[in-house]
This record gives structure tokens, sequence and C-alpha cells, in this order.
């Protein structure tokens, strides 16, 4: 069983598995993406951050880890890539 801390939430959809972490301000969110059963230091997964507007509470961004949506990022490392466009 996989140990998920308080800030991540874990889903299978549509045959992946989809990990969900908040940040405590609720501006930036990340999600990724990966085959069943994929471990969370496997280079396996598409990463994206949701940037959100403080105003309208509405995403302002969506940027990919390191501009590519291919599945080759770490789910750990999440906070280490670049998200430009």
């Amino acid at each position: 069983m996989k140990n998920w801390n308080e800030t991540e939430v874990y889903s299978r959809e549509r045959g992946f598995d989809m990990m969900v972490s908040f940040d405590g301000s609720n501006r930036e969110q990340y999600v990724g993406i990966a085959t069943p059963g994929s471990a969370l230091t496997a280079s396996v997964w598409s990463i994206y951050r949701l940037t959100y507007d403080v105003t309208s509470g509405g995403v302002a961004t969506k940027r990919y880890a390191d501009g590519t949506d291919d599945f080759t990022k770490i789910w750990n490392s999440r906070t280490s890539y670049s998200y430009t466009d």
C-alpha cells in the first residue's frame, strides 16, 4: 500500500493512476498521471501544474513539467521541474 501525505490525493481514472497535490495556499495544484501501479519514484509520470487566479479562483495557467506531456517525469520530484511555456 502506498503512503500518501495529507496534501496528496490518489485516484484511478480511465485506466490511469492520478495524483493531485495541493499547496497550502490553494494557488497551485500539481497533477500527475501514470499507468496503474506506477511507483512515485519512477520516471513514468506526465505532470502538469495548475495555478489559480486569486481574485476569480479560476485556473490562470496549466503548464507541463519541463514543457512536455511525455510520461518521463518522477512524481516525487514534481516541484523541481520547470513549468514555463
